[in-house]
């Protein structure tokens, strides 16, 4: 594929020495003379630039700031984005019912819901900073968690439900 400089209107060889998102001849950059200029790239370079991203992303989800607070410590508001929420629901299996069940005769502690319920409260987390990611926030302010369980019929579920305020930081 051949890129034409939107400046000059020179058609880049196979020869030129100027990297490609610079003009051989006027030597103007590409994107920053015509912000719509799209230049092409090459299927290992799209790999490479998927790969950085991704990376990038899995760094700036992790370092995501969520607090119960309705501020960030050390850091000022630059915007409020939205309201963010993320909702996971967990059947409770029959074996899990079955301990609880045990547990509530003999009393102690039921490692089976607790278990259950740090995966669906770290569920829940990560989601909730993917929903403020993919707005564009920085970190969520005034988290909550709601616990519910729905049951009948034999059958228990566990809902839980994060939500908070997305928002931007200077």
């Amino acid at each position: 594929m051949s890129t034409t400089c939107p400046k000059c209107n020179y058609t880049r060889q196979p020869t030129d020495l100027a990297p490609d998102y610079e003009c051989p001849q006027c030597g103007v950059i590409y994107a920053k003379f015509d912000p719509n200029f799209v230049r092409p790239v090459s299927a290992s370079e799209r790999a490479r630039l998927r790969e950085q991203n991704d990376a990038e992303t899995r760094m700036r989800l992790t370092r995501m700031c969520l607090t119960t607070t309705p501020t960030v410590p050390n850091r000022e508001i630059d915007a409020v984005i939205e309201v963010v929420s993320a909702e996971c629901a967990y059947g409770m299996n029959l074996f899990k019912d079955i301990f609880t069940a045990i547990t509530n005769t003999v009393g102690g502690r039921s490692g089976a819901i607790q278990n259950t319920l740090r995966d669906a409260r770290r569920q829940v987390m990560t989601e909730l900073r993917h929903e403020a990611f993919s707005v564009g926030a920085d970190a969520v302010v005034g988290v909550r968690l709601d616990y519910s369980e729905f049951s009948g019929g034999g059958r228990a579920m566990l809902f839980v439900v994060a939500t908070g305020t997305a928002v931007r930081l200077k």
